[in-house]
């Protein structure tokens, strides 16, 4: 975990493109903080591998789960389930 005060999560947010799943556009959500979502992915890359270490996530399905989420958590929701 970075000391208090660190830049790092805004520096990964400088370099990253918009989220975006192989194949498909980038459609993830606009109304929350480009950094809120670069620290969302870093916090449940970090969860997952704990998960893994306590032997509460199988290595094998830790990939499957960590997507499954990531997607929900950073794509733009469909038009009619929008909230702000």
């Amino acid at each position: 975990m970075p000391p208090t005060g660190s830049r790092e999560p805004a520096l990964a947010a400088d370099h990253l493109g918009p989220p975006a799943p192989r194949g498909r556009r980038a459609q993830h959500r606009r109304h929350v903080p480009r950094a809120w979502l670069v620290t969302t992915i870093y916090s449940l890359m970090h969860a997952a591998a704990q998960e893994v270490d306590a032997g509460r996530l199988s290595p094998a399905d830790a990939g499957v789960v960590l997507e499954t989420t990531l997607l929900s958590a950073i794509e733009r929701p469909a038009a009619g389930n929008m909230r702000r």
